[in-house]
C-alpha cells in the first residue's frame, strides 16, 4: 500500500503519467521477471521460467507474472528464454531442434556451484511446456506477460499459440510480445483483440504512431528510455514497461521515468523498495 502512494506522490508533483482518467495510483505496476531472474535464483535456488518461480513471484509483491515461449522441432511450445538449452538446463542443443519430450526430460538449473562441481547446480524441475505452465498460470488470476522467442513462428504457429491462450481462458489477460515485428504482425492477424506489444531496445526509440499500431503495451529497455519518451507513449494510450530492473539504482532511474510498470527480476526487493521510500 505505501508503494501505491508513493507513485501518486510522484505523479502528481513531477509529471503527469498517464492520459485523463487513468488509475495513476495503481502504479507501478511489479512485473515477475519469468517468475524471478538473474542473482535471484541463486538467493531463492528457484530456476527461471519454472512453476516454483512463478509461484514465489506471486507471493512476494507481483502484479503480473511473465514468461518466454520457443518453438520446438515438433512444433510445440515450451517455457525457455535462450535459443539454446545450455544456460538454463542440463542439456544443450538449440530449442528448435528438440522434440519437447526431450526437453522436458532436462533438468533446470540455478547458477550456483554449492557442490564445487564447477557446473550449475541441478533443481528438481523440468521446463514446462506452455500448456502445463497456463494450467498454473491461470489459477493466480493474476495478469501474464509472454515473450515469443526463437525461430519458427509462422503465422500458423502464431494462430496456434493464440488458441492455447483461449484453451486456458487466459487471453483476455495475457499481454503478447516480441522483438519480431513480423511474428507480432502474425499475432495482430490472428487475434487482433488480444493484448500485445512491441519490445524497444534501441537508439533512435520509434516514433510513437508506429509503437501504438504495434499494440497498447511497449516494453522499453530502461538504459535508453527518457521521461518525455514514456510521458509521450502513455499520453497517446501506450502502456510502457521499463525492463530489467535489478537493483536499487534501477528503480530510482526507473520512479523518474514514470511507467506504467516494471519488469524486475526481483520483484520482493523491488516491492521493498518502493515500501521503504514511501515513509
Amino acid at each position: 500500500m505505501k508503494r501505491l502512494w508513493l507513485i501518486a506522490i510522484v505523479a502528481i508533483i513531477a509529471f503527469p503519467l498517464f492520459s485523463p482518467g487513468a488509475a495513476a495510483a495503481t502504479f507501478p505496476t511489479l512485473i515477475g521477471h519469468r517468475g524471478l531472474a538473474g542473482s535471484a535464483q541463486a538467493r531463492v535456488l528457484l530456476p527461471e521460467n519454472s512453476i516454483p518461480a512463478w509461484t514465489w513471484a506471486n507471493t512476494h509483491g507481483a502484479d503480473v507474472l511473465d514468461l518466454d515461449v520457443s518453438i520446438t522441432e515438433d512444433g510445440r511450445f515450451v517455457v525457455m528464454h535462450d535459443a539454446d538449452l545450455k544456460r538454463t538446463t542440463n542439456c544443450s542443443g538449440l530449442v528448435i531442434e528438440r522434440y519437447l519430450s526431450t526437453i522436458q526430460r532436462c533438468w533446470l538449473e540455478i547458477p550456483v556451484d554449492r557442490d564445487g562441481n564447477h557446473n550449475d547446480d541441478n533443481t528438481p524441475y523440468h521446463p514446462p511446456s506452455l500448456e502445463q505452465a497456463l494450467a498454473y498460470l491461470k489459477t493466480t488470476n493474476k495478469w501474464l506477460t509472454v515473450e515469443m522467442k526463437g525461430a519458427g513462428w509462422s503465422s500458423t504457429r502464431v494462430a496456434s499459440y493464440a488458441n492455447v491462450l483461449a484453451t486456458y481462458a487466459v487471453q483476455t489477460r495475457t499481454i503478447t510480445h516480441s522483438f519480431n515485428n513480423t511474428v507480432l504482425g502474425y499475432f495482430k492477424a490472428a487475434a487482433p483483440s488480444y493484448p500485445r506489444g512491441s519490445m524497444i531496445n534501441s537508439v533512435p526509440l520509434p516514433s510513437v504512431s508506429t509503437v501504438r499500431s504495434r499494440g497498447g503495451y511497449a516494453f522499453l529497455n530502461h538504459s535508453i528510455a527518457t521521461n518525455s519518451y514514456v510521458t509521450q507513449l502513455q499520453a497517446a494510450g501506450v502502456k510502457v514497461f521499463v525492463w530489467t530492473l535489478d537493483n536499487e539504482s534501477d528503480y530510482e532511474s526507473a520512479l523518474l521515468l514514470g511507467a506504467y510498470g516494471w519488469v524486475c527480476n526481483a520483484v520482493d526487493e523491488a516491492d521493498r523498495w518502493l515500501a521503504d521510500h514511501a515513509g
